[in-house]
C-alpha cells in the first residue's frame, strides 16, 4: 500500500463515521497500516525534531552555565576495555594511550577525541573543571543523545506495541460492555478492528513527547471516546438482520 492510502485512511480513522468502512477490511491490513503509520509517524518526529538536535549542544552549554561551580573528581578501575558504541567507536579502556580507530578514546590520562582535520586530547586536570570545558562537555552530551537515538526507537516500538494490547484488551471489554448495555449485535473480532483503528490517531497524539508527559489522560480519554462513539456506528440491534456487517466480520 502507498503512504497516500496509508494516511488517508489515518484521517478517516480520526472519524467513528467511517469505522463501519473501515472495520470492513481484515486484521492483517489493518496491523500493516497500525505499522506503516508507526514509521510514518515516527519519521515526522525525527523531521521535526532536527532542529532541537542541531541546537542541543549549545542549549546545554546555556544550562552549564548556571553553574558557579561544577567539579568532578572520580577513582575508577577497570578488568578491561569497554566499547560504548561500535559506530562511531567509542572506547573506555584505562590502559591504551593512543588513539588508533577510536573516535572517542577515554583513558586513564583523559579524553583523546578523534577530528576531521586533528585529535583533541584533554586530560583529567583540565576536565575536572566542568565551567571551563562546557562547550566540549556539551558536545559529548549531545553526541551521547544522538547516538541513543536508535535505541530510543527500538523501547518507543515495544511501548507502543505494549500498549495496542492493552488498548485492544480495554476496547473488547468497554465493547463488550456496550453491546451488553444497549443490546447491539458485534462479534470481539469487530471490536478489535475498532480498537485498531482507534488506536493509530491515539499513538500520533502520544508521539508529541510534551503532551504526552503532560497530559497523559487525554490520549486515553480521548481513545476510549473513539472506541465507543466507533462500537455505536458499526453496532446493530439485536434481531435485525444485517447481511453486509456479517459479511464483514467474515473478512
Amino acid at each position: 500500500m502507498r503512504i497516500s492510502e496509508h494516511l488517508k485512511r489515518y484521517f478517516a480513522s480520526w472519524t467513528p463515521g467511517t469505522y463501519r468502512r473501515l472495520t470492513a477490511l481484515s486484521l492483517r491490513e489493518h496491523i500493516t497500516h497500525l505499522f506503516a503509520m508507526f514509521w510514518i509517524i515516527l519519521a515526522v518526529m525525527i523531521l521535526v525534531g532536527i532542529p532541537q538536535l542541531v541546537t542541543l549542544s549549545d542549549r546545554i552549554a546555556t544550562g552549564m552555565e548556571t553553574f558557579e561551580t561544577f567539579s568532578l573528581d572520580a577513582e575508577v578501575n577497570m578488568s578491561g576495555h569497554l566499547e560504548v558504541t561500535a559506530s562511531p567507536l567509542i572506547v573506555i579502556d584505562l590502559e591504551k594511550e593512543n588513539l588508533s580507530k577510536e573516535r572517542l578514546l577515554v583513558n586513564n590520562n583523559g579524553v583523546y577525541s578523534n577530528g576531521w582535520f586533528r585529535d583533541k586530547a584533554y586530560s583529567w586536570d583540565d576536565l575536572r573543571e566542568v565551567n571551563t570545558y562546557a562547550a566540549q562537555y556539551s558536545s559529548w552530551l549531545a553526541l551521547l543523545a544522538i547516538i541513543l537515538i536508535p535505541s530510543l526507537i527500538v523501547l518507543l516500538f515495544l511501548f507502543a506495541a505494549v500498549e495496542v494490547v492493552a488498548l485492544l484488551l480495554l476496547t473488547v471489554l468497554l465493547g463488550l460492555a456496550i453491546t451488553r448495555v444497549a443490546k447491539f449485535r458485534v462479534s470481539v473480532k469487530q471490536l478489535v478492528k475498532v480498537g485498531l483503528v482507534a488506536s493509530v490517531p491515539t499513538l500520533s497524539v502520544q508521539l508529541f513527547p510534551l503532551f504526552y508527559i503532560r497530559w497523559f489522560i487525554v490520549p486515553v480519554v480521548f481513545y476510549v471516546l473513539l472506541v465507543i462513539f466507533g462500537v455505536i456506528m458499526i453496532g446493530h440491534k439485536k434481531g435485525k438482520k444485517h447481511k453486509k456487517h456479517v459479511a464483514s466480520d467474515n473478512s
